[in-house]
């Protein structure tokens, strides 16, 4: 967008210069993602551990997740019974993909699985589930 300008006089010609300069100076910044499409890779997936067992002390556990090379890692602020987790990656691929998932619980034995990751339609958050 160019302007030209000519010669303003007086106080109000030039607060009207000033007033349109500004106007294109807030139309030619950028706009900030909004994390909010199908476009955005960045993805956060959360849910239980039921596989921590519940029976006996509450736990603490920590998760790790690779999908397609990328790790997203997780580990329980808190003791809870059953542990909730929640994982990002920032560069889901637009078909999504499956994370490969092992799990550490204090007391119980380690397990993995795959869990099925995904650009949402609307925000970044996804809930594949309980693993």
């Amino acid at each position: 967008m160019q302007l030209r300008l000519t010669r303003a006089r007086g106080p109000a010609a030039a607060a009207a210069v000033a007033a349109l300069a500004a106007t294109a100076f807030t139309l030619a910044a950028p706009a900030q993602p909004a994390h909010a499409w199908p476009w955005d890779s960045t993805v956060t997936a959360t849910g239980k551990l039921t596989g921590c067992s519940t029976a006996g002390p509450i736990q603490t556990a920590s998760v790790r997740a690779n999908l397609n090379g990328q790790i997203a890692t997780w580990s329980s602020q808190s003791f809870s019974s059953p542990p909730t987790y929640s994982l990002t990656w920032h560069n889901v691929p637009s078909g999504g993909g499956y994370a490969f998932v092992v799990v550490h619980c204090s007391v119980t034995p380690d397990y993995s699985t795959w869990i099925h990751v995904y650009r949402p339609g609307w925000g970044e958050n996804i809930s594949p589930g309980n693993i």
